[in-house]
C-alpha cells in the first residue's frame, strides 16, 4: 500500500465526476465504478478482466448517462452493441480496447433472442481470464488462428443479465433519481471534452504504477470467483493509499453481498435455505418427501405453493446438489447426512468471511458452526479412544454425536445413522427379493401352462 497522494487524489476527481452527472445507488457503487474505470487502464498488469453490469428494473434510471461517462474515462472504448462476435474479436488487439454494450436486454431479454447471441455471451466470458484466445480459420489460405479475447467489459441492460456473466462481473442495479436528486447535465460536444483531462491525467497515474499494480496481491474480503473479479480494483485502491483501500474493501464487502442474494433469489438455492431452516427443527435422519413438501408449503410468502412444487420436482432441483431419494419400503425421503453436505456446499452465510483453510473434505460431511443447529453436548474422547475422528468441538458422522466412545468405534448418534443406513438398504433388500419371488412364481405359472 502507498500514501502518495497523487493516487488517491486522482481517484477522487474521478469519483467526483460520477457524483456530478450521474445518482449512484450508494457511495459503495460509486467507488467500485471510479476503481473500475481505472482499471482499464491497467489490463495489462492483471490476470482478470473484471465486467462491470449495469442494470435497472425499467429505463429511465440513468444506465446510459453512467455509459456516456464511463466511456469518456476509460481506456479506448469500443462502442460494441452493434458489431459481429467476428468483428469484436479482430478489434481487441494485444492492448485491448474497453468494450461497452448498452441495451443488453435486446441481446440477452428474451430466449430465443439469447439463443442467436450465444456467442457473444461466450465471448463476454472467456475474455474475463487472460490467455484464452479463440480460434478461428482465417486469411486467404483459411488456416486456423488464434484471437486475443481478454478485455474489460461494460454492459448495461434493463432487466436481468445471464449469470455467467454477472458471476464474473461487479454488479450495480441503478435506479430512477428522486425529485430531491439533482445532477448536471452532460452534453458530450461541451463536457466530453472537459472530461478528457480527467482521463489523461488517470491514465498518466495508472500507467507508471504499471509494474508495483502487477506485484501487487491485495488482501480481499471474497474468495473464489468474487476475489478474481475484485482483485483488479482492490489493487489499484492500495496502490493509491489514502482512504481508497477502506473504500474499495467496502464497496466489495457490500457488493459482493448484494450478489449473494440475488442468487439466493434463485429457486433451487432458496429451496436450500428453507431445508436448512427445516433440519434444525427435527433429528429424524431421513427426511421424507411429504415432510419437505409440507414444510415449504407452509413458510410464508414461499413461491413453493404457488409453483405447485411436486415430489418429482423437488427430486429434479435436488439432483442437481448430488441428494438423491432413497426409500425403506414404507416411505419415500432424503438423508440427512446428503442434506446438509449439500447446504454446507451451496449455501453461502457470509460473503465477507472467506472460509477457514483448515477446514478438510472431512468436515463437509457435517454442518459447520456457521449453519444454525441443535444444540449438542459436549465432547468427551480422549486422545486414546477408539473414536478417532471425535475432538473437541467437531462431531464424527452427525451434528449429535457426544464423543463417546463405542464398541464398535462409534459414537451413539453415529451408530443411529449407521442404523438407518443398514434399514434403507434392508428395505431395498426385502423389495428385491419381493420382486423376485413374484416373478419365480409367475415363471411357474406360465411353466405349467405350457405343460
Amino acid at each position: 500500500m502507498t500514501d502518495g497522494s497523487d493516487g488517491s487524489d486522482t481517484l477522487n476527481r474521478v469519483a467526483e465526476v460520477l457524483d456530478a452527472y450521474v445518482s449512484l445507488p450508494s457511495t459503495e457503487a460509486r467507488d467500485a465504478i471510479t476503481l473500475w474505470i481505472a482499471a482499464t487502464h491497467a489490463t495489462e498488469a492483471f490476470e482478470h478482466a473484471t465486467r462491470l453490469a449495469i442494470t435497472s428494473p425499467v429505463k429511465r434510471c440513468g444506465k446510459t448517462r453512467l455509459l456516456d461517462i464511463i466511456t469518456a474515462l476509460s481506456h479506448d472504448p469500443l462502442k460494441a452493441g452493434n458489431a459481429s462476435v467476428a468483428a469484436i474479436f479482430r478489434l481487441i488487439g494485444s492492448n485491448p480496447k474497453t468494450l461497452v454494450i448498452d441495451e443488453a436486454d435486446s441481446l440477452f431479454g428474451h430466449r430465443k433472442v439469447a439463443e442467436s447471441n450465444e456467442d457473444l455471451r461466450r465471448l463476454i466470458n472467456v475474455g474475463f481470464k487472460r490467455g484464452e484466445p479463440v480460434i478461428r480459420c482465417d486469411g486467404p489460405n483459411n488456416e486456423p488462428r488464434e484471437f486475443p479475447t481478454f478485455a474489460m467489459v461494460v454492459i448495461a441492460g434493463i432487466g436481468e443479465l445471464p449469470d455467467t456473466i454477472t458471476d464474473r462481473a461487479v454488479n450495480v442495479l441503478m435506479r430512477r433519481r428522486a425529485p430531491n436528486e439533482a445532477v448536471q447535465m452532460f452534453r458530450e460536444r461541451h463536457d466530453g471534452k472537459q472530461l478528457e483531462g480527467v482521463r489523461d491525467q488517470l491514465a498518466n497515474w495508472v500507467t507508471s504504477q504499471l509494474a508495483t499494480l502487477a506485484n501487487t496481491f491485495p488482501h480481499l474480503p471474497v474468495e473464489d470467483r468474487a476475489a478474481d473479479t475484485w482483485e483488479p480494483l482492490v489493487a489499484i485502491a492500495d496502490v493509491a493509499g489514502g482512504d481508497w483501500p477502506d473504500r474499495a474493501r467496502r464497496a466489495c464487502r457490500v457488493l459482493a453481498a448484494r450478489a449473494v442474494e440475488d442468487d439466493n433469489d434463485n429457486g433451487n438455492m432458496r429451496l436450500l435455505s428453507d431445508l436448512n431452516a427445516m433440519l434444525t427443527a427435527t433429528r429424524d435422519q431421513l427426511i421424507t418427501t411429504k415432510a419437505i413438501l409440507n414444510h415449504l408449503n407452509e413458510i410464508e410468502g414461499s413461491p413453493w405453493s404457488e409453483r405447485q412444487l411436486t415430489s418429482r420436482g423437488l427430486a429434479s432441483r435436488l439432483k442437481g446438489f448430488g441428494v438423491k431419494p432413497m426409500s425403506t419400503g414404507r416411505v419415500r425421503g432424503y438423508p440427512r447426512r446428503d442434506l446438509f453436505d449439500a447446504i454446507a456446499r451451496y449455501v453461502p452465510v457470509d460473503p465477507s468471511e472467506p472460509s477457514d483453510p483448515s477446514v478438510t473434505p472431512l468436515d463437509l460431511e457435517q454442518p459447520t458452526d456457521r449453519y444454525e443447529t441443535p444444540p449438542v453436548n459436549e465432547p468427551s474422547a480422549t486422545s486414546d479412544s477408539p473414536h478417532p475422528n471425535v475432538t473437541v468441538g467437531r462431531p464424527c458422522r452427525t451434528e449429535y454425536c457426544d464423543g463417546t466412545a463405542y464398541s464398535r468405534g462409534l459414537c451413539p448418534a453415529c451408530l443411529a445413522l449407521e442404523s438407518t443406513d443398514d434399514a434403507l438398504m434392508k428395505g431395498v433388500r426385502e423389495r428385491t427379493a419381493s420382486t423376485m419371488e413374484v416373478r419365480g412364481k409367475t415363471s411357474e405359472s406360465v411353466g405349467s401352462i405350457d405343460k
